[in-house]
């Protein structure tokens, strides 16, 4: 502001005279066309503002010859304490209106808007937004042959609007632009409407607003060269969709499985009781379900898919989505358009990163936590750092994985870790639900200053009366020094065969059978087959002479086929059983059938 104080003292655009020993030529002037933005030093970018005021100096000097020098030295001067920008921007053109206003509304107009406007706008680009200002919500597709194609715009201007000055340019296919004139129906408020089009006709337009000063817009900013559109005539789009979360491939053979969520969406809108997801199991019937919407626009999910059967590993759950429009003829949309999505029954998962829940899925004790960084970047569950002395702290999952038809498994993970001598991660695992732990592993030293993969098996734990397997970490330090950190991230099962269960038959079994078991007599273990004609529930339960049941090998749907399981003659405790007679029973909503079995050690 030194320069722009100066040039008013003196009324002279020259500014520092004689800074390089000529008295008589200045360093630089205020008689410039520097345009904003300007991204030079201050010193020279200050040119700037001083080309602003020296330009409204002339500009009042041509409208008020006796007090020019008078309002823009006040303007100047008043508009100082305004200013709280960190550069020189267009709302500096606020301030100086600002001061000029006499009324409280600068968008009604200022004593000497003109001159301000001219100086700082017109010559120097210092537009804050003067021009006309235009909002309008475009027209959209529309198949109803009565419609009037009435355009609503809210225009917003520094100068004053007459009737005329609103204007709408359209254009029918590929025809010339004509215009029809808006109307100011109250304050910012325009209406006007396009001349009906023909049938069939896809309708381009755009509106322009010319200011009383002459400033000009259009909407969209950038017309002609982009222009708002739309068809008139018969609607033959289908709903579009967008993919938002879905189930990943999974070690879990008994599901549900979800959330499948997905966006519909549709010009004249989406019917919503049509958004339907179909699903089958491998070469199975294929079945529907409907998706509900969420309360987010466009949004639908399924939350949960229950197929109240057990599934086996290599099984694919294939899946698309279809919504119907709301068109006078409605149309289908199918998504994706050809093929389906496939949810597979997989060998491993990785359930979790720390990224969607944080550490909200898990129990947490003592110094652990969720913390950066994790494997890819992100977020890792955290003991530490400097972790204190004398822990014994557990963090554990508290949601159960269905391990039980597998005859192996590991859990997964990657680690990071400076643990001091003495002190020891124990990785350990429960096969109900949290209410007993084993250690399966450990993580302990420095390895360096990287993550690293590690599985820790948990066979041991393994059977098929378990049903709610865990993950957890028991971090014990002693008296001495603790300083270090473990962090744990990408955690998952890794598993094995099935337990004893082999591949459906090629063909489907005419008729329910249950075959004798083999080898009879068996010591410890024997093979149980049957067929299934049909998907049915099944359940397999074995019994001792006095009908007590001793072990359930099977409690859940299947697919047709046939099967053979394996009964290792423990009951459900896993306690081997002593030799006898026994009797197993195969129980499904195709009927009964029982035969007996001997355990002679």
């Amino acid at each position: 502001m030194g320069d722009v104080v100066g040039m008013l003292i003196t009324d002279n655009p020259g500014l520092a005279y004689g800074f390089f020993g000529d008295c008589n030529s200045p360093m630089r002037t205020g008689d410039n066309n520097f345009q904003y933005p300007c991204s030079g030093e201050i010193h020279y970018c200050g040119q700037l503002i001083s080309g602003c005021v020296w330009s409204t100096r002339n500009a009042l000097l041509a409208n008020y010859p006796n007090t020019y020098l008078d309002i823009i030295s006040g303007l100047a001067i008043n508009t100082i304490p305004l200013h709280r920008g960190g550069g020189i921007e267009p709302n500096i053109t606020i301030d100086y209106l600002t001061m000029d206003d006499d009324d409280g509304d600068i968008w009604n107009g200022t004593p000497h808007a003109a001159e301000i406007i001219q100086g700082f706008i017109i010559e120097h680009n210092m537009d804050f937004g003067v021009v006309p200002q235009i909002e309008h919500v475009p027209l959209i597709d529309n198949e109803d042959s009565t419609a009037v194609f009435g355009i609503n715009a809210n225009v917003y201007s520094f100068f004053s609007m007459d009737n005329g000055s609103v204007i709408i340019f359209y254009a029918f296919n590929g025809g010339g632009y004509q215009e029809t004139q808006m109307t100011n129906t109250s304050g910012s408020a325009w209406y006007g409407e396009i001349p009906g089009p023909p049938y069939e006709t896809t309708v381009r337009y755009y509106i322009r607003a010319t200011d009383g000063a002459g400033f000009s817009s259009t909407s969209p900013e950038s017309a002609p060269d982009s222009v708002y559109s739309f068809y008139f005539g018969p609607d033959t789009i289908p709903p579009v969709f967008e993919m938002i979360d879905y189930p990943p491939n999974t070690v879990n053979l008994f599901g549900p499985y979800g959330p499948f969520i997905i966006t519909a969406w549709d010009i004249h809108g989406v019917n919503e009781t049509s958004v339907k997801l179909h699903y089958r199991v491998n070469e199975e019937t294929e079945s529907e379900l409907v998706l509900s919407p969420t309360g987010n626009d466009n949004e639908y999910a399924l939350n949960s898919l229950d197929l109240d059967r057990r599934l086996n590993s290599g099984d694919i759950i294939h899946y698309y989505f279809t919504a119907y429009d709301q068109a006078r003829t409605p149309n289908p949309g199918r998504f994706p358009q050809t093929g389906s999505f496939d949810l597979v029954m997989a060998t491993s998962e990785v359930f979790e990163d720390f990224e969607e829940f944080g550490i909200d899925r898990w129990n947490v004790e003592g110094a652990w936590s969720w913390r950066e960084p994790g494997y890819n970047g992100g977020h890792s569950l955290t003991f530490g750092p400097n972790y204190p002395n004398n822990a014994d702290d557990l963090a554990y999952m508290n949601f159960g994985y269905d391990l039980s038809p597998y005859d192996d498994a590991k859990i997964s993970l990657y680690h990071r870790n400076a643990i001091l001598g003495g002190d020891t991660c124990f990785v350990v695992a429960s096969a109900n639900g949290g209410g007993a732990w084993t250690s399966v592993g450990y993580i302990t030293g420095y390895p360096g200053n990287s993550f690293f993969y590690a599985e820790y098996d948990i066979s041991s734990i393994l059977s098929p009366q378990n049903h709610d397997y865990r993950i957890g970490f028991r971090f014990i330090s002693d008296p001495n020094t603790s300083a270090g950190v473990l962090m744990v991230d990408n955690i998952g099962w890794v598993v094995g065969p099935m337990t004893g269960i082999d591949e459906p038959l090629v063909n489907i079994p005419n008729n329910l059978s249950l075959g004798q078991n083999y080898p009879n007599p068996f010591n410890p273990q024997t093979n149980i087959y049957f067929e299934l004609p049909s998907n049915s529930a099944v359940t397999l339960v074995i019994f001792d002479v006095l009908g007590r049941k001793i072990a359930t090998l099977i409690d859940g749907r299947m697919n047709a086929g046939g099967y053979t399981i394996k009964w290792d003659g423990k009951d459900y405790s896993g306690d081997s059983m002593s030799s006898g007679i026994y009797f197993y029973r195969l129980v499904t909503d195709l009927g009964v059938r029982q035969a007996k079995m001997t355990l002679l050690k």
